[in-house]
Order: C-alpha cells, then sequence, then structure tokens
C-alpha cells in the first residue's frame, strides 16, 4: 500500500483490506502463509471482520508489539500499520517514484532546499495538520534523546523553517536524490503528542492519533489490530 513492506506481509495484508472494505453483513477470512528463515518455519493466520460497514479491518499476527508511532516503529508489523494511521509529506507510488500525500513540493536550484505545500488534512481529532506539526514531528527525530530508528532522517536535515501555516522549508545537509525517503514518514500532532522525554513519547505509542486513512479500534499484543474508516480523513474515503 505504501512506503516499502516485505512481500509476504503485503499479499496478506493487501488481500485482508479488500474484503475488510465491504460494507454490511459479517465477514470472515482467515489467510495461513508459511514461510522459512534461517532454516526455521513460522506461520501467519489473517482474520479480517467486517461489521456493518464501519469496521475496516481487523487481522491477527504475532509480530505486533505496539509500538503505533511513524518516528518510532522499527516492527514491519507495527510500521504497517502506523502507515495507515498516518500519512507523510511524501508518498511512494507502485512504480517506486515519489508523489505527494500531504504536501507538493519545490527543490530550490542546489538542490539543498525543499519547499513542502501542505493540502488541507485534519487529524482523526478534527484539528488541523499545519507546518507547526510538521517541524514538530522532525524537529522530535533531532532531539538529543531520541532513540528511535530515525536518527539518519534526522542527521540529513539541517535546518528547518516553518514559513506560514501551509508552508515549511527544509536544508538538507547534502544534494542527495535519496532526500524526499526522509518526508515519507507520518506526521504527528504537536498537541497530542507534546513531550518533555522521549519516555513520555513513546507512551502513546499503543494510542496513535494520526491523519491517514484509518483509525486504531483495539488491538492486543502479538495477537490482533483492529482499525475502523478515518471519518475526518481529507482523500478518498473507504466505501
Amino acid at each position: 500500500m505504501k512506503k516499502y513492506f516485505n512481500t509476504a506481509l503485503v499479499s496478506i495484508l493487501g488481500a485482508s483490506l479488500l474484503v475488510g472494505c465491504g460494507g454490511g453483513g459479517t465477514t470472515t477470512t482467515t489467510t495461513t502463509s508459511s514461510t522459512s528463515s534461517a532454516g526455521s518455519e513460522s506461520t501467519t493466520e489473517t482474520t479480517t471482520t467486517t461489521t456493518s460497514g464501519d469496521q475496516i479491518l481487523k487481522f491477527g499476527l504475532s509480530g505486533f508489539e505496539g509500538v503505533f508511532n511513524p518516528i518510532i516503529s522499527d516492527n514491519v508489523y507495527d510500521s504497517y500499520v502506523a502507515s495507515m494511521i498516518f500519512d507523510g509529506l511524501v508518498d511512494v507510488d507502485s512504480t517506486g517514484e515519489y508523489v505527494p500525500e500531504l504536501a507538493t513540493w519545490e527543490l530550490s536550484d542546489d538542490h539543498m532546499v525543499y519547499t513542502f505545500t501542505l493540502t488541507d488534512a485534519t487529524f482523526s481529532n478534527g484539528s488541523p495538520v499545519t507546518a507547526d506539526d510538521v517541524a514538530f514531528t522532525y524537529n522530535t527525530i533531532k532531539e538529543e534523546d531520541y532513540a528511535g530508528p530515525r536518527t539518519a532522517v534526522g542527521a540529513a536535515i539541517a535546518e528547518i523553517n516553518v514559513i506560514d501555516d501551509k508552508t515549511i522549508a527544509f536544508t538538507m545537509t547534502d544534494p542527495s536524490p535519496a532526500n524526499l525517503q526522509n518526508f515519507t514518514y507520518g506526521i504527528i500532532d504537536d498537541e497530542y503528542y507534546a513531550h518533555s522525554s522521549f519516555e513520555e513519547l513513546a507512551a502513546k505509542n499503543s494510542e496513535p492519533m494520526g491523519c491517514g486513512i484509518v483509525t486504531l479500534e483495539g488491538w492486543a499484543p502479538k495477537q490482533y489490530v483492529s482499525m475502523v474508516k478515518n471519518d475526518t480523513y481529507y482523500g478518498d474515503q473507504l466505501q
């Protein structure tokens, strides 16, 4: 669906999402997949349930750890969930090209400054997504006590400049063609995720609040995750 995920997970959850998006009635689908890694066998079972068109997706996997924060998650399963709850400035399409998600962008002639213009979007609590939220997201990654897996993202950014509510500029440390990858991570709300320490930020890992197409309904460690349609989503709604 978005970014890069392991092929087996995409096929399992992609099929589940298609079934789970239907409206009305109750549908349950179970998929079993076996994979080998370092000579060991593992089995994954996925269950999708649809109830009266409101419950979008419920699936069970053993890999969920509840780190549903796009700038902290480092588990492919948690990251998949986070990618649906949160949207980034940029996405990657099926051909591997970078495309706008929350924002369009312009690149300076020296390839050092990316200026993003945000679309009209809101978080699932109704608050607008602003350039301050974008700056907060990336400044959090650059904090000294940040202990997540995105340190290379913070290191690639030399300066962040909020121009107005809808416009923000990033000055990079190097004019690399791979810089856009740094802007695929989900944006977090600067009020909901306000924190004085990394531990305080991480305390909300299992209570995510983003601007993506779904919201978290419930989950159980290493068992299942249930998500429902985000009615405030700015893009095309699930039907």
